[in-house]
C-alpha cells in the first residue's frame, strides 16, 4: 500500500524513531516501518524493498549506531537508486556529522533533532509536505537538449583493479575534496568496495616493494625474513594478505576487526623488514599504515575498534572535515605529501640502492 513516508533507523533509535512516526501521522503524513517484521529474514527483505519502491520519501534517522548499520545502510542505497536525492531527509539524532553522518549524506541538509525537538519535528513536517505538494503539483519541465557524444560517455566507473583510479581516489580526498563530493553520487555504489581494496592497497604496498627488490637482485645485503621463504612464497603471501584485507573491509562494519587483525599482522611484517635499516622509516611506516586506515574509514563507514585507533580516527577525522567543507586542508595537504613520500622512499631505498646509504 502506498505511503508518504519510510522509516530508516537502527534499532537502537527505536524510541526516537516512534516519536518521530507518532508526530508525523498527527500531521496526516502516513508513515511505514519495519516494527512488525522479524530482521533479516526474506519476506522482511522483500517488504522493505516493496515499500521502499511504494514510498514517496525516505526519512533516515543518523546516528552512530545507524551509521554502523548494515541494514541501513542498505535501505539507504536501495532509496537512492529508486529516489533523486531530494527525497531523502536525513534526520540528526545523536552524535556529530563524523560519526553520524555517511559520506553520502554528508552535504545533504539535515534536520537536527538533537536539541529542539519540537522545532525540528515542524521542520521536517514542512519539508515532507512541501515535497508531496511538488509531487501533486509537478512543475512543467523545460525541454532539454540532447546530450552529444563527450557528455554521454563521461560516465565515471572506478576499478579495484586500476592504479590510476585509486590514487584519483586518494587525490579527490586529500586535495580535491569538491572534485569528490562532485562525483559521489556517480561513485556511491562503488565507495565502499573502492574504500576496502585501496585501503588493503595502500596498507600492502611497503610490503610488495621490498619482495620486489630482492627478487630482482637490487637488495644484495640483506633478506626478507624469514630466510627459508623463497620469492615466489613471499610473493603468494603478499597477494593473499591483499585480497585478504581488502575481502573482510568489503563485507561489512561487523568484520572490520577481523580486517584491523590482518592489518596489524602487516604492519609487524612490515617492521621485521625495515626494522634494520632504520628506526624513523619504521615509525613512518606505521603512520603509512595509518593514513590507509583513514581513508579505508571514510570510504566504508566503518568504525576503528582495534590498535591504532588514535591515528587512523585523526585522518578520518581531516577527510571528513574536507569532504564538509570542500576544502582540502593544510594537514590533508601534508599527510598526503608524507603518505607518497613514504612510497617514493621506500622504491628508492629497495630498487634504487637507496640501502648501502642508510645500512
Amino acid at each position: 500500500m502506498p505511503h508518504h513516508v519510510f522509516l530508516s533507523y537502527s534499532r537502537k533509535d527505536t524510541a526516537l524513531m516512534q516519536r518521530i512516526r507518532d508526530d508525523l501521522r498527527v500531521h496526516q503524513i502516513t508513515v511505514w516501518t519495519d516494527e512488525a517484521l522479524t530482521p533479516g529474514t526474506d519476506s522482511w527483505n522483500r517488504e522493505i524493498e516493496e515499500a521502499i519502491q511504494e514510498t514517496k520519501c525516505v526519512v533516515v534517522i543518523l546516528s552512530p549506531d545507524s551509521k554502523q548499520s548494515e541494514w541501513v545502510s542498505r535501505e539507504l542505497a536501495y532509496a537512492r537508486s529508486r529516489h533523486p536525492a531530494h527525497r531523502i531527509f536525513p534526520v540528526l539524532a545523536r552524535g556529530s556529522e563524523t560519526d553520524a553522518v555517511p559520506i553520502e549524506l554528508i552535504r545533504t541538509q539535515r534536520v537536527d533533532f538533537r536539541t529542539d525537538y519540537p522545532t525540528a519535528i515542524q521542520q521536517l513536517v514542512d519539508s515532507i509536505n512541501k515535497h508531496l505538494n511538488d509531487l501533486a503539483n509537478p512543475q512543467p519541465k523545460i525541454k532539454s537538449q540532447p546530450l552529444d557524444q563527450t557528455q554521454t560517455t563521461n560516465a565515471l566507473n572506478l576499478s579495484i583493479w586500476n592504479p590510476r583510479d585509486h590514487f584519483k581516489l586518494l587525490w579527490w580526498l586529500f586535495i580535491q575534496p569538491k572534485q569528490f563530493q562532485n562525483h559521489r553520487y556517480q561513485i556511491a555504489s562503488q565507495l565502499k568496495q573502492m574504500g576496502a581494496w585501496l585501503g588493503s592497497t595502500l596498507i600492502w604496498l611497503p610490503l610488495f616493494i621490498p619482495v620486489i627488490g630482492k627478487s630482482l637482485g637490487l637488495v644484495v645485503q640483506y633478506a626478507l625474513p624469514p630466510l627459508n621463504i623463497s620469492f615466489p612464497g613471499w610473493c603468494i603471501i603478499v597477494v593473499l594478505a591483499w585480497i585478504i584485507t581488502g575481502f573482510f573491509g568489503n563485507l561489512g562494519q561487523k568484520t572490520i576487526n577481523r580486517m584491523a587483525v590482518v592489518l596489524m599482522g602487516g604492519m609487524l611484517l612490515i617492521v621485521a623488514i625495515v626494522i634494520e635499516y632504520n628506526f624513523m622509516m619504521v615509525i613512518g611506516l606505521i603512520a603509512t599504515l595509518g593514513i590507509a586506515g583513514g581513508v579505508n574509514l571514510v570510504l566504508t563507514g566503518a568504525e576503528p575498534r582495534s590498535m591504532g585507533v588514535g591515528l587512523i580516527s585523526g585522518v578520518a577525522n581531516v577527510l571528513n572535515k574536507n569532504l564538509a567543507t570542500q576544502r582540502s586542508s593544510f594537514l590533508s595537504k601534508l599527510i598526503f605529501i608524507f603518505l607518497i613520500f613514504s612510497y617514493m622512499a621506500l622504491i628508492y631505498i629497495y630498487w634504487f640502492g637507496g640501502w648501502r646509504y642508510i645500512a
